[in-house]
């Protein structure tokens, strides 16, 4: 009794969960009638799940899983009565005594497209297979693990469900639990319950014959669910933290995630802030604070006259700008004009003869063929150069040097003290 009473508390707590998750319905509809089905979403977007079906009398590399419009009268072009929907009895186009109206396996929902393994991979003319083995395979992967709670099944005979089943594989393929198909009769409809059983990964459905199935009921386990739970930042439509930008793991978009979101440049997921891609998710460019190859510095900001030009260079004499230590820098290598090349302002005896100078030897030897002042040797300067005898650097021609530089002599033409 204990047993029982905890089994029922479990099967209690797993439906109170399943209140909070959305339920998802493989109902294969807008997939036209003979569609080969590979894979499909759920009603509600879930997916992809993949899906394939063995038809043992064909090749196995075949996949026999076909869509079959179950509401024309005569199965539309597949002409097989006993897979309408609903029964006759109910104004459909199923024809079978099991699906009538009062009966336990009453066909009285029109189930519209469902599932069948192809006879013939005829997709002109589908029709179910009858033979031992025929099967479908469900492969929820793509979602993680899902909650199985129920499925249709249509028309399987009575003598066809002896080994009619569904087995439930969980991640890995761990086998986790096979539940034995019922026969429904000739045109008849049940719902197969599941479980629910949690951790699914893959479904197997195990016809040994003719019949269909439909409305493959499952919740989404987790992530991915649409619902925000414990640990999860966003998840689907409820993503107020994050709209319209969820991440499939249900985290929000962040800078060094490796995906580059709106209003990032880059985004290498790394925290290497010297590679062609920023912490910040920004491209490297000179200024951003980081010497990046091609840049001899790079401090940041935009004071172009401390120790970094804001192209990313090392201040030199020459480049356009007076720096700590210069004079002047007029950014060519103009020597002879305002500015010299090693960023000092021109001056006499710098060596380059500049406008108002006559010469610059650039040394102070003011008896040499270049004055101090930057002026060339001549009589008259009060320097005695080579070739005067004097030089009084005045005007006065009767003193003791004569204008001319030569000294007074008696027969110059001028009378001097004595004469």
């Amino acid at each position: 009794m204990k047993r029982l009473i905890n089994s029922l508390l479990a099967i209690v707590f797993l439906l109170a969960a399943q209140q909070s998750l959305a339920q998802e319905t493989i109902d294969f509809e807008g997939l036209a009638e003979g569609a080969t089905v590979a894979q499909v979403f759920s009603d509600g977007g879930a997916g992809p799940i993949l899906v394939n079906g063995v038809n043992p009398m064909e090749n196995p590399a075949d996949n026999a899983a076909m869509i079959f419009d179950s509401s024309c009268p005569g199965g539309c072009s597949g002409q097989d009565d006993d897979l309408g929907t609903p029964n006759e009895t109910f104004a459909g186009p199923g024809i079978g005594e099991a699906g009538e109206a009062g009966m336990l396996t009453q066909n009285d929902v029109a189930q519209n497209n469902i599932l069948i393994v192809s006879e013939d991979l005829d997709p002109n003319d589908p029709d179910d297979a009858d033979f031992l083995g025929a099967r479908y395979s469900f492969d929820f992967s793509a979602l993680g693990t899902v909650t199985a709670e129920s499925l249709v099944l249509l028309d399987v005979e009575a003598a066809e469900a002896v080994g009619a089943v569904v087995e439930l594989f969980g991640a890995g393929g761990a086998w986790m639990e096979t539940i034995a198909l019922p026969s429904t009769g000739d045109n008849g409809r049940v719902v197969v319950p599941l479980g629910p059983t949690e951790g699914v990964e893959t479904m197997t459905v195990v016809l040994n014959g003719s019949g269909a199935v439909d409305d493959v009921k499952f919740f989404v386990e987790g992530c991915g669910n649409g619902d925000k739970e414990p640990g999860e930042e966003c998840d689907g439509g409820d993503d107020s933290m994050c709209p319209s930008e969820c991440r499939n793991d249900c985290t929000c978009p962040f800078c060094g995630d490796g995906t580059v979101d709106s209003g990032e440049d880059c985004d290498d997921g790394n925290s290497d802030d010297t590679d062609s891609c920023r912490n910040d998710c920004t491209m490297p460019n000179c200024g951003d604070g980081t010497v990046d190859a091609g840049e001899s510095c790079d401090d940041g900001n935009d004071d172009d006259t401390d120790g970094c030009r804001n192209n990313c260079t090392i201040p030199v004499c020459g480049d356009g700008i007076v720096d700590a230590g210069e004079s002047c820098d007029d950014g060519n290598d103009d020597d002879a004009d305002g500015c010299r090349r090693d960023c000092t302002v021109p001056f006499c005896g710098d060596g380059i003869v500049d406008a108002g100078e006559d010469c610059d030897d650039g040394n102070d030897d003011d008896g040499d063929d270049c004055r101090n002042d930057c002026t060339m040797p001549n009589c008259g300067d009060g320097i005695v150069d080579a070739g005067e005898d004097c030089d009084d650097g005045n005007d006065d021609d009767a003193d003791a040097c004569r204008n001319n530089c030569t000294a007074p002599v008696c027969g110059d033409g001028i009378v001097d003290a004595g004469e």
